[in-house]
Order: structure tokens, then sequence, then C-alpha cells
């Protein structure tokens, strides 16, 4: 009889833990409003200058928005930015790093580091990204300069 209650008691914690994390995580939308495809990576790391290591173009799939289109980032298709709630309990801030497709084909990824070859950073921050409706939108400078 105890074996059938914890059994029971168990499910109903691992059911209500599942409910929460659904309800916690968010999707995270990336609009490209630009001619150009472009690349992002996300990161935790500080200096908020620091681009991570991983190249965006190892997973195209995943970090590849081609022009005047968007691409979601769900909890659900993607463990790296699943349960933003929690990754936000641990860091106030992420950033996120938008490169120009192109920049990434032509260009060795250590000199796109060192050289820090990027569209744009965004600063990140759970208000933020509320404020927005968790939505962020890209569109070029009229007057960037490469």
């Amino acid at each position: 009889m105890k074996y059938i209650l914890f059994i029971t008691v168990f499910m109903l914690c691992l059911q209500s833990g599942y409910n929460i994390q659904k309800i916690e995580s968010k999707d995270l939308g990336i609009v490209n409003n630009s001619r150009d495809s472009i690349c992002f990576s996300i990161t935790f790391m500080y200096p908020d200058t620091s681009i991570v290591e991983y190249n965006p173009l190892n997973d195209p799939s995943n970090h590849l928005v081609k022009p005047f289109s968007s691409k979601e980032i769900t909890g659900r298709n993607s463990i790296r930015y699943s349960f933003w709630e929690k990754i936000f309990s641990y860091n106030n801030k992420a950033y996120l790093f938008i490169f120009n497709y192109d920049t990434l084909v032509n260009n060795n990824w250590i000199d796109v580091r060192k050289k820090y070859k990027i569209e744009n950073r965004i600063e990140l921050s759970k208000i933020y990204l509320d404020s927005i409706n968790w939505t962020v939108i890209y569109s070029p400078s009229e007057t960037k300069s490469d």
C-alpha cells in the first residue's frame, strides 16, 4: 500500500513539475527585417562583448534567419535556449550577437571574433524581453559602414 501511495505522489509531482516548466518556458522570436540572411548566437559571458567560441554556421538550422523572415527559438526544440526563466534566475542578462551570414561564410571564425565583425549586439534581460513580447526585431542601420 505504501508503495502505491509513493508511486501516486511521485507521478503527481512529475506531472505538476512538467506543467510548471511548460508554463515558464518562453519562445524567443527573432525577426530579420533586412535584405541579407543573418545568423545569431546568444551568450551569458562577461564581458558582454565576448563572442562565443561556437560558430553559428555549425548549426544553421537553429541559427540562420533568412531575409524578411523570422525564427522562433523554443524550449521544446532547442535545449540550449530552453527555460529562459531558469536561465535568468542565474544570469541577469544575456547577449544576442547578430552576424551577417555572408560575413561568416567568407571569413574565418577566429577573425570574426578577433575583429568583432558583428552586425549588432543586443543586451537581453527578462524585463526587456517581456517589454518587447519576447520578439527581437533586427533592422540594419541605414548609415552602417563596413
